[in-house]
């Protein structure tokens, strides 16, 4: 007998168990949480994007600013060029190249004392 009743409350259990996993499958068990759990999910999406697009704004405002400088930096310097600082600019590099073959010959000289030692 005990054994008859034990699979009568198996089955039992069984079926209540089907009927509330028919009930959370198709989403009758808990509507209420479902929505609200959709519903914040909604207004995290939307406040994440916002903060995002907020972010991404403040980039590119400081993109733009720093193109638009570049842009009204740019005419000076050509000008500058025309105005004959190109022949300055090339005596300069003259003397800059100057200055790095006096220096590689003091680092020979160097390498070489350093070698004897």
């Amino acid at each position: 007998m005990l054994t008859l009743c034990s699979r009568a409350g198996t089955g039992k259990a069984e079926r209540q168990r089907s009927t509330v996993q028919g009930r959370i499958t198709n989403g009758t068990l808990f509507p209420n949480i479902s929505t609200a759990i959709s519903k914040d999910m909604d207004k995290l999406v939307k406040k994440t994007f916002r903060g995002l697009r907020d972010k991404v704004d403040a980039v590119l405002k400081l993109i733009r600013s720093d193109v638009d400088m570049a842009l009204a930096s740019g005419p000076q310097h050509r000008g500058d060029d025309e105005n004959g600082d190109d022949g300055e600019e090339e005596m300069l590099r003259e003397e800059l190249g100057d200055v790095v073959k006096e220096l590689k010959k003091k680092h020979e000289a160097l390498l070489g004392i350093l070698a004897t030692i």
